[in-house]
């Protein structure tokens, strides 16, 4: 397996949620979780992923020039936006 993916879940991931994003370590993606008010763990976590999971909040320029390795934004309940 190579490097790992790096991964943001920008949603208010429950615990069972939770457990299953974790689980997918296994597969080599690291899934972050981060509630959609809490715009300081974001910007902090944007530095060093490579895909955007987002469901509702909307992104804007400065979240992507945040996120020097980010290759991938997917929206959940959509299509591939960005």
């Amino acid at each position: 397996m190579g490097s790992p993916v790096n991964i943001i879940f920008h949603y208010d991931a429950g615990p069972w949620l939770e457990g299953h994003l974790q689980a997918l370590a296994a597969e080599g993606l690291m899934v972050s979780t981060c509630a959609e008010a809490d715009e300081a763990r974001f910007l902090a976590l944007l530095s060093e992923t490579d895909v955007l999971w987002h469901v509702l909040k909307p992104l804007d320029g400065s979240h992507i020039q945040a996120a020097p390795r980010l290759r991938l934004i997917r929206r959940w309940g959509g299509g591939e936006h960005y």
